[in-house]
């Protein structure tokens, strides 16, 4: 569960995930399956974490898109990859 900026609680189940509205007492669901997590940040876009990787999510549209990263084999030390 996730509470966004607007108050709005998320919930990630296996096969959706759901936007809950207090002010209207309302469910939004997006059929968007095995969510992981949701944030959210300091510009108000949010981020869905999956098996296949970091997605960018456009709650108005119900659109998730992959974000592609490029890893430098310089950062990766040992077990640990270091990412800014």
């Amino acid at each position: 569960m996730f509470l966004d900026k607007n108050e709005n609680l998320w919930v990630n189940g296996r096969d959706f995930i759901s936007r809950y509205n207090y002010n209207d007492d309302s469910f939004t669901n997006y059929p968007i399956k095995n969510v992981w997590q949701i944030a959210q940040d300091s510009y108000g876009e949010f981020w869905l974490t999956k098996f296949e990787g970091t997605f960018h999510f456009n709650p108005e549209t119900g659109e998730i898109n992959p974000i592609k990263l490029a890893i430098d084999s310089s950062i990766v030390n040992s077990d640990k990859v270091w990412c800014n």
